[in-house]
C-alpha cells in the first residue's frame, strides 16, 4: 500500500517502526502537505465571508488563483512523501550490490552515486515546494478572515519545519559526496530555499502574533 493511501495511524506507525523507510524526508514532505492543507482551509473559510465577497474582483481572482496553485503544490508534496521513501530504497539497494571485483566495485559506486543524487533531488524539491507555498501564504494574510489567524500560523510553522527538514536531508546526502561541484550545487540551492523561507516565515508569524496584541 502506498504511504499516502494509508490511514493516518498506520502511516504514523510506519514511521515509528524500526526501519529506515519511511523516514525524515517523507515526514518533512508530509508536514509540507499538512501546512498547505491548512492554508487551503483558511482560504476556503475566507471565501465564504461577506467581507471577502465585497472585495475588488481582481483581489478575489488573485486569491482564487493562489488557492488553486496551493492545491497543486499539496499534490506535489504528497507525491514527494512516496518519492522520498523510494529514493532511499534505491540507495540501500545500490549498497547491496556485489563488490568482489574491480568491475563490480565500479558498477556499485556508479549506482550509489546515481541513487544519492536522486535521493538529494527529492528533498530539494520538497524544500522548493515548501518555499513556494510560503511565498504564496504571506500576501494572502491581509485578506484572510482573522479568526483563522492561528490556523494560518500553524500552517506557516508546518511549512517552515518541512522546508528545514528537507534541507537536512539534502545536507546529509551530500556530506562527503565525491563530486564537490555537484554537492555544492545542491547545497547552495538548499541553503537559498532555507534562508529565504525562514525570512518569509518570520514575517508571517510576526503578523499572526500581532493579531493578539
Amino acid at each position: 500500500m502506498k504511504l499516502i493511501a494509508m490511514p493516518l495511524k498506520m502511516f504514523l506507525d510506519e514511521i515509528d517502526a524500526p526501519t529506515a523507510i519511511p523516514g525524515g524526508g517523507s515526514a518533512a514532505a508530509f508536514g509540507v502537505a499538512m501546512g498547505i492543507s491548512l492554508l487551503g482551509m483558511v482560504g476556503k473559510l475566507t471565501m465564504t465571508k461577506k467581507k471577502f465577497l465585497q472585495l475588488d474582483e481582481k483581489v478575489k481572482d488573485d486569491f482564487y488563483k493562489q488557492l488553486s496553485t496551493l492545491g497543486a503544490l499539496k499534490q506535489e508534496a504528497l507525491t514527494l512523501v512516496e518519492s522520498d521513501a523510494g529514493s532511499y530504497q534505491q540507495i540501500m539497494e545500490a549498497y547491496r550490490l556485489p563488490k568482489e571485483s574491480d568491475e563490480h566495485i565500479a558498477i556499485r559506486k556508479q549506482a550509489i552515486d546515481q541513487a544519492t543524487i536522486h535521493a538529494t533531488e527529492v528533498p530539494l524539491l520538497t524544500a522548493k515546494t515548501a518555499f513556494t507555498a510560503l511565498e504564496i501564504a504571506l500576501p494572502l494574510f491581509p485578506v484572510i478572515v482573522k479568526s483563522t489567524g492561528s490556523d494560518f500560523g500553524v500552517a506557516v510553522l508546518m511549512l517552515e519545519a518541512g522546508l528545514v527538514g528537507a534541507v537536512f536531508n539534502v545536507r546529509t546526502n551530500m556530506a562527503g559526496f565525491m563530486d564537490a561541484k555537484i554537492a555544492d550545487t545542491y547545497l547552495t540551492k538548499a541553503k537559498e530555499y532555507e534562508e529565504k523561507g525562514k525570512a518569509i516565515a518570520k514575517q508571517a508569524l510576526f503578523l499572526v502574533n500581532e493579531l493578539w496584541k
